[in-house]
């Protein structure tokens, strides 16, 4: 990306949601000795549906990954500066509680101004989206929310 002088962003995006703490604390008060793990899968199991929403949210040429670790996606996009990158974050935070409704907190990271390397990358846009997480209310969705894809296609194979 330096070498040519092309934007890439990082996006990290992390499952925020009441319902989800609610039903994880009762979980975990249950007392049957297993109540962590079922919060943790419980809390991995809405997340991976949040996968099913980028889908609509973002480009072919986005990827996102999961990081098990962390429980939070970490979306690249190359070709998107912060400004992009925010847009598609912004997009995220409005369609996700349509569809599942947990709501959720990102952050982003910009190539070369918060990072050199994916990993000071990620930190960065993790440090971001822990420290502004955003309200648990749903957001009105516009339709210009959506992107359509076969036009998003189009104008990438008329360049």
């Amino acid at each position: 990306m330096r070498r040519y002088d092309h934007p890439l962003t990082v996006m990290v995006v992390k499952v925020r949601s009441r319902d989800i703490d609610r039903t994880a604390a009762a979980l975990l008060a249950g007392g049957n000795g297993n109540g962590s793990g079922l919060a943790r899968h419980w809390r991995r199991v809405v997340s991976l549906h949040v996968g099913t929403v980028f889908y609509d949210c973002l480009r072919s040429s986005d990827l996102p990954t999961w990081d098990l670790e962390h429980d939070q996606y970490v979306v690249c996009l190359p070709e998107s500066d912060e400004a992009q990158a925010l847009q598609a974050a912004d997009r995220l935070r409005r369609l996700v509680p349509e569809h599942i409704g947990a709501s959720v907190a990102s952050g982003v990271a910009e190539f070369p101004h918060d990072g050199l390397t994916l990993e000071e990358l990620v930190n960065q846009a993790t440090q971001r989206c822990e420290s502004h997480p955003h309200a648990e209310a749903p957001l009105e969705m516009a339709e210009a929310d959506v992107i359509d894809h076969d036009s998003v296609d189009r104008q990438a194979q008329s360049r």
